[in-house]
């Protein structure tokens, strides 16, 4: 087995085997680098001020671990879309107001957000790409990385670190 592997070869989940750079073991790369990504950020959360994030984000580690081992079948992410919805409308309703575009960054969880959003978005270009039992994963894709937003802001803000908006970064020349 580990011999085909040395050869760019590896077999799904219910036997299929497929080259190494097939789309969906390039999704399940992507998935895989976004769950590092919130558990790294999830890590730089301690006290108290950021317990509703951290423990939200164990469970879309959860959703994105069963979405990637159920790749190639359709997955029913409704429930895990759902929870996303509510909770990116509670992170959001303390938020001062968006009043253009901001620079990502401020606390180290924050930024590590911010990231994790960017790979979602990439993730989420990723799964356009693939068959049609996919679309349950574009869809929860598409509002985690709105989730993601919304939580490196609420988080910056706990921790006394918001973004700055375009309009106060460093100037052109």
């Amino acid at each position: 087995m580990a011999k085909d592997s040395d050869q760019g070869w590896t077999t799904l989940r219910g036997g299929r085997r497929v080259r190494k750079d097939h789309g969906l073991l390039e999704m399940g790369g992507e998935l895989d680098e976004l769950n590092s990504l919130l558990g790294a950020a999830a890590a730089l959360m301690g006290g108290r001020n950021c317990a509703p994030v951290r423990a939200q984000i164990r469970d879309i580690q959860a959703a994105l671990l069963g979405a990637g081992c159920a790749l190639g079948a359709a997955a029913d992410l409704t429930a895990d879309i759902r929870a996303l919805e509510r909770s990116e409308r509670l992170l959001s309703q303390g938020l001062p107001p968006l009043r253009g575009f901001l620079i990502p960054g401020g606390a180290p969880a924050g930024a590590w957000l911010h990231v994790a959003r960017a790979v979602c978005r990439r993730a989420e270009r990723r799964a356009a790409g693939l068959p049609r039992q996919a679309a349950p994963l574009l869809a929860y894709l598409n509002r985690l990385s709105l989730w993601l937003f919304s939580a490196a802001r609420w988080v910056n803000a706990r921790q006394g670190r918001p973004e700055l908006p375009v309009a106060d970064g460093p100037k052109r020349r």
